[in-house]
């Protein structure tokens, strides 16, 4: 048992992700055990697979049953918080939980998710501006799924949000890396599901506006996703493509 707050920190592996990455994921991920000491932190990883469901709209609502599958593996009632973390997420400071819940303890929290250098398009780009979306924005232009919309999602570049004031940002959605109070789970109404326009992370971040807790980006965390074409991979697209 922990004294301290606890938290799960949760990591969904692609099997074949190239071993450069699966090497990061993995040096990261310990570190984080060590390097919180007013926290419990404890790391699981799923590698999968998961087969097919005829609910799928897209491959990438595998993501949400794999989501549900690790939530479903804890007992929620013994942790503090949930953080998520990508598996192709390549370079975060090692007390990135104790940064994101000290800033906002009773809410959700993100850091900035930028391309691991250099940027496709330029330098310091903003990485999930599908997930990532404008306070009070996500409901515009519900026919529009393409991953960046003008005027709903974060910019590509700085300033991020344009006029944002203060390190911690309001947004309505996050998704790449956050960390949740683990009471949101304790609902177990409150599961992933996949969206075409926001991705899968907006069926939990949604949930969270509704119980009242504050949606924040913190802009002076960031961490960097990989820049997947130099491993020889493709950017993940919002498709129905099989």
């Amino acid at each position: 048992l922990c004294a301290s707050r606890s938290v799960a920190v949760l990591i969904i592996a692609n099997p074949f992700v190239h071993h450069k990455i699966k090497d990061a994921m993995q040096t990261n991920a310990r570190r984080l055990i060590d390097d919180n000491p007013q926290l419990c932190v404890q790391v699981f990883i799923d590698s999968g697979p998961i087969e097919p469901d005829d609910s799928d709209i897209r491959p990438l609502s595998r993501t949400s049953r794999l989501r549900n599958r690790m939530l479903d593996s804890l007992n929620v009632s013994q942790w503090d918080y949930v953080m998520w973390i990508d598996a192709d997420v390549v370079e975060y400071l090692p007390d990135l939980p104790t940064l994101l819940i000290q800033a906002n303890p009773d809410g959700v929290t993100a850091p900035l998710v930028l391309i691991e250098e250099p940027g496709p398009d330029g330098p310091d780009q903003f990485y999930d501006t599908t997930a990532f979306t404008l306070k009070g924005k996500s409901h515009l232009m519900p026919d529009n799924a393409e991953p960046w919309v003008e005027g709903r999602s974060v910019n590509k570049f700085p300033p991020y949000v344009p006029g944002a004031k203060g390190d911690l940002i309001d947004v309505d959605g996050v998704g790449t890396v956050y960390v949740v109070p683990a009471r949101l789970f304790l609902d177990p109404s409150v599961r992933y599901s996949d969206d075409e326009r926001l991705t899968e992370h907006w069926s939990v971040v949604s949930k969270a506006h509704e119980a009242g807790m504050p949606v924040k980006m913190h802009k002076r965390v960031k961490v960097r996703h990989a820049n997947l074409p130099k491993y020889g991979d493709s950017w993940h697209k919002n498709s129905h493509g099989k």
